[in-house]
């Protein structure tokens, strides 16, 4: 190869590494400057909550700075790198050289121009032989110092730093939040407004028929004095317990509620006031069925388990129920439960003896609900008694006369001597 070609292949490699530092300085320029710009676009609709139109502009701008970016600093220097794009030629190159290496500047432009010449005497290739002797040992690449691109090391440096004091400020939610608003831009957000507020209630849920105190607070820079709760249609203001602390008493709760709360034009999510279904006696009686010798009729109680029986009455409990899965009859000693069909509870006992006894109703949400207390008291049967007397014999009669009572709390129906 003669020394022509190889200061041409220098030049060549020149221009590679030439390209290869742009590509560098450029990743640099498009990392610093896109986070940068990123950083500014997300925090300038953070805290300007711009409305659709502008957060579209922002956002298309920010697309458009982007792409620009990528352009100048990645995909030129790439494309000219392989030649999809003209980039600089040889005299460019030699200029840039020169700069660096200023002995060689006038012989290495004299070259190139006298190398493209059309006209090739034997004096003149003997010329460009020369001057390329002279240039060979010249280190075109060292003109491209990679080491220098740190001077664009600041443009990371800034919105790292940046980057890091959103962290350790806890200060992150500005980034998140200015970017989800940037993003969706086609979406209507609509600023915090200056309180929010708070339901004080571990649990939104009442037992049925019963009252419902309600406590909610309001948590933010303004502080209502009124502040209103929106049932359905209508409006009732809140009681206001202390600054910021209002409450509502919900009376007599059957069905869930649902309800929100307003003040000063700032409205609270809606809420949801569960009730829970008790176990619940709709119908309570017990039927009496009478020993056989006592000769009475069955009898049906309503309203009460209280009754007084005579001894060894059949008694069966008939309960109809709302809600309700157990139902047990507790007494001292023992606890009975009572037979499920179709919410009609049953239970039979012979009484033969005073009963203290509980009706305790449950469900999976609510044990031991109604503890009703009820007695039954036994009337004892007591045994017949008979009393006999001897009838004085005033004529001196050869027979004995006797004269007698006979008494049963039940009557009696036959006297057998």
């Amino acid at each position: 190869m003669n020394s022509k070609n190889i200061i041409y292949k220098k030049l060549e490699k020149f221009i590679s590494k030439y390209y290869i530092n742009q590509l560098i300085k450029g990743i640099i320029l498009f990392i610093g400057i896109g986070l940068l710009y990123f950083i500014f676009t997300i925090v300038l609709e953070f805290f300007l909550w711009l409305p659709v139109v502008g957060r579209t502009i922002l956002f298309w701008s920010f697309i458009i700075v982007e792409c620009f970016l990528l352009l100048r600093f990645i995909l030129f220097p790439i494309f000219s790198l392989f030649n999809l794009k003209e980039g600089i030629d040889f005299n460019q190159a030699s200029i840039i050289i020169g700069q660096h290496f200023s002995e060689v500047s006038d012989k290495l432009t004299n070259f190139l121009q006298l190398s493209n010449q059309n006209s090739q005497s034997e004096l003149l290739i003997a010329s460009i032989e020369q001057k390329a002797n002279s240039l060979s040992p010249i280190p075109f690449s060292s003109a491209i110092n990679f080491k220098k691109n740190k001077k664009y090391l600041p443009f990371l440096l800034v919105p790292t730093i940046v980057f890091f004091l959103f962290f350790i400020t806890d200060n992150v939610a500005v980034l998140s939040q200015g970017f989800k608003r940037v993003v969706n831009y086609d979406v209507k957000f609509m600023p915090p407004p200056p309180f929010q507020f708070q339901v004080l209630n571990p649990t939104l849920s009442t037992q049925q028929n019963k009252d419902f105190i309600l406590q909610v607070k309001t948590v933010g820079s303004i502080i209502p004095e009124i502040a209103v709760i929106n049932i359905g249609d209508q409006e009732y203001v809140l009681e206001n317990i202390s600054p910021g602390l209002f409450q509502y008493r919900f009376v007599n709760v059957v069905s869930p509620v649902t309800f929100s709360f307003s003040a000063n034009a700032v409205h609270s999510p809606i809420y949801n006031l569960k009730v829970i279904n008790v176990p619940e006696i709709v119908n309570f009686q017990m039927n009496l069925t009478y020993p056989k010798h006592l000769n009475r009729k069955p009898e049906v109680i309503k309203g009460t388990g209280n009754a007084f029986v005579p001894e060894g009455t059949l008694v069966k409990w008939n309960i109809n129920t709302n809600s309700t899965i157990k139902v047990l009859l507790k007494t001292a000693s023992a606890s009975l439960p009572f037979f499920n069909s179709n919410n009609v509870f049953n239970l039979s006992a012979v009484i033969k003896s005073n009963l203290d006894y509980q009706v305790i109703t449950s469900n999976q949400f609510i044990s031991n609900f109604e503890n009703l207390r009820y007695q039954i008291i036994v009337i004892k049967d007591q045994y017949p008694t008979i009393s006999v007397a001897k009838i004085p014999d005033s004529i001196k009669s050869p027979k004995d006369y006797l004269i007698g009572q006979l008494s049963d709390d039940h009557g009696f129906s036959k006297l057998q001597v």
